[in-house]
């Protein structure tokens, strides 16, 4: 009777972890990134009105990024609130990861907040001041062992014009 229950749902089963497989080793699930998993295109509600204010999102550990509009590539990553303006950190081998290199290549992304989507202009930072501002912010938010100042790239998120 047991072997007759293995036998009948084994295939189901299976179908459905290679369809898990699949869409976690194409970085395309369908709806958004799941934990460490990356997604595809964000869906939501489009930010309309006056820029908001950043720094009532300080506290906020994790958002949701889109990048590559062409293929939209989509991950959970931390944010930093400095000065009222919003940035978002790529650590541990930033270099090797594919949501940075998607921004130099096309800087336009789309942050997600609570369904709330913020079409914006990524600019990786390159001053040496903000830059170690947003090391020590980070490393007093988050685990200080992701923040290496050779191994951390910093983006602020620009309105997109």
């Amino acid at each position: 009777m047991r072997l007759n229950h293995v036998r009948r749902t084994l295939p189901a089963f299976l179908a459905t972890l290679l369809l898990l497989a699949a869409l976690f080793f194409s970085g395309c699930l369908p709806i958004g990134p799941l934990g460490l998993l990356p997604g595809g295109r964000l869906r939501g509600v489009e930010h309309q009105g006056p820029e908001p204010d950043w720094s009532d999102l300080a506290e906020w550990r994790t958002v949701e990024l889109q990048v590559d509009p062409g293929s939209p590539h989509s991950v959970n990553v931390g944010l930093l609130v400095h000065a009222g303006r919003p940035f978002v950190p790529a650590t541990l081998r930033p270099a090797e990861k594919r949501w940075p290199r998607a921004i130099a290549e096309d800087a336009r992304v789309v942050l997600r907040i609570q369904g709330t989507l913020f079409p914006r202009t990524a600019r990786r930072v390159s001053d040496a001041v903000l830059t170690a501002a947003l090391l020590e912010a980070g490393q007093l938010k988050y685990d200080p062992s992701y923040f290496e100042p050779d191994r951390t790239w910093f983006f602020e998120l620009l309105p997109r014009k």
